[in-house]
């Protein structure tokens, strides 16, 4: 069970405006890495098959 905060020091309640702003950051943040994920496997499978089409690839982006 994870360790719960002491509310009167640590106030977790979010006004509904700033929680709807907050979920769409993370969702444009979890989209962000997600596509990194996709230039990283790239690179990799790219350096696996020779360092020309890396070279390609870094001059590209």
């Amino acid at each position: 069970m994870p360790t719960q905060a002491v509310p009167e020091i640590l106030e977790k309640s979010l006004d509904p405006k700033l929680a709807k702003v907050l979920a769409q950051f993370s969702s444009l943040l979890e989209e962000t890495v997600n596509y990194g994920t996709h230039i990283l496997k790239l690179l990799v499978d790219a350096t696996q098959k020779g360092s020309d089409e890396v070279q390609g690839i870094v001059r590209c982006a």
